[in-house]
């Protein structure tokens, strides 16, 4: 199931639209990384999903479960704030990914469906393989996924998950509004009031197991099935993807200590997510130590909008979960918004936008820019 995929001949797909952006550069490949990288993961729509990047070729193909491959071909570049940001050009239009290198890929490129995806995937040889007692721990999540919560597919949910040393785990999950059915409670991270870790009144429990032939794969199974889960383990983050048959849970283990200015500290943060409506963002965030640091969202609907994330507020009782104001502008007037965002360090986060009156406006993950 997870074997690479095949070189194939690839054939350049023919491109719509120009690049309109300012100072563009091709990036060098970084010394020590593998022309060709290989990567397992989920996509927002469901499915798992193999990609392969060929930076000598400058393709990438994609292969869900066992269906035929799709290919396209990109470019890698740099244009100012951006750090190699790869860029495909197709007749689905033009789109966007980053690459961790040889770690995490992100990307949005149009490879399995006719409408935007977003895709998280690691690489196979950043996976890794850690004992039962290493991956323990309460992670916070955002489920990516369009099945409706609550009734509505306006509303999405986020929580807490706790994988214990004893090869159990349970989950306690937010939504985003009531909806029109409400049966997930409804609260927004900065209205948990609770202590954190909980100390109950968990809402789904089961057991993980962790895979004998593939050691990079576990199985988390409860009373409706099984999922599959990858990890990803470096020195400042663990950090999980599950598959929920339709859609990916993004988790991020928090820290035993609140992060503080200086953890938060970092380069620019590139963030690639889906509004409402299902079309892409794509934009950066700075968080320099001592500085002014800006957030940027690009992408329709929503026109360009700035905040000041040093005015940005822990919520409640969580080490790595924050909150700040986003304005956006639109024609005649502006809104302010409410952006959270679960952080490793400086180095991964999930962002959740929602309105001053708290309906779900998008949601993306991000990576530092090395």
């Amino acid at each position: 199931m997870l074997a690479a995929l095949l070189l194939l001949p690839i054939a350049c797909l023919e491109g719509e639209g120009e690049d309109e952006a300012e100072d563009v550069v091709t990036a060098e490949l970084p010394a020590g990384v593998p022309p060709v990288r290989s990567f397992t993961g989920f996509g927002s729509l469901g499915g798992e999903w193999l990609f392969q990047l060929d930076t000598t070729l400058e393709t990438i193909a994609a292969r869900k479960g066992t269906e035929k491959p799709v290919y396209r071909t990109y470019m890698v570049e740099e244009q100012g704030a951006y750090k190699r940001f790869l860029k495909v050009i197709d007749k689905a239009g033009e789109s966007f990914g980053w690459e961790m290198e040889n770690s995490f890929l992100l990307h949005a490129f149009a490879v399995g469906a006719d409408f935007p995806e977003l895709y998280a995937a690691f690489s196979d040889a950043a996976r890794t393989t850690p004992a039962a007692p290493e991956i323990a721990g309460d992670y916070l999540f955002i489920d990516f996924s369009p099945v409706p919560v609550n009734g509505s597919d306006q509303v999405k949910l986020w929580g807490i998950l706790r994988i214990g040393s004893d090869e159990t785990w349970q989950t306690w999950r937010f939504a985003t509004g009531k909806g029109s059915e409400p049966t997930v409670a409804a609260k927004l991270p900065d209205e948990f009031v609770q202590p954190f870790p909980p100390a109950g009144g968990a809402d789904n429990s089961g057991t993980w197991k962790q895979s004998a032939a593939a050691p990079w794969s576990w199985t988390f199974t409860d009373l409706a099935g099984s999922s599959t889960a990858y990890a990803l383990q470096d020195e400042e983050a663990t950090l999980l993807l599950v598959d929920l048959k339709e859609g990916f849970r993004f988790a991020i283990r928090a820290p035993a200590q609140t992060l503080d200015d200086e953890a938060l500290a970092g380069n620019y943060h590139a963030t690639l997510g889906l509004w409402n409506d299902g079309s892409r963002w794509r934009g950066r965030w700075q968080l320099p130590a001592g500085e002014e640091p800006l957030l940027g969202l690009w992408e329709a609907p929503v026109p360009s909008g700035q905040t000041d994330l040093s005015a940005r507020s822990r919520c409640g009782s969580f080490p790595n979960l924050f909150k700040a104001l986003v304005k956006v502008d639109y024609t005649g007037g502006s809104d302010d918004h409410r952006l959270y965002w679960i952080a490793a360090g400086n180095r991964y986060s999930a962002q959740l936008l929602v309105s001053a009156a708290g309906d779900f406006l998008g949601y993306g993950i991000g990576i530092e820019q090395q």
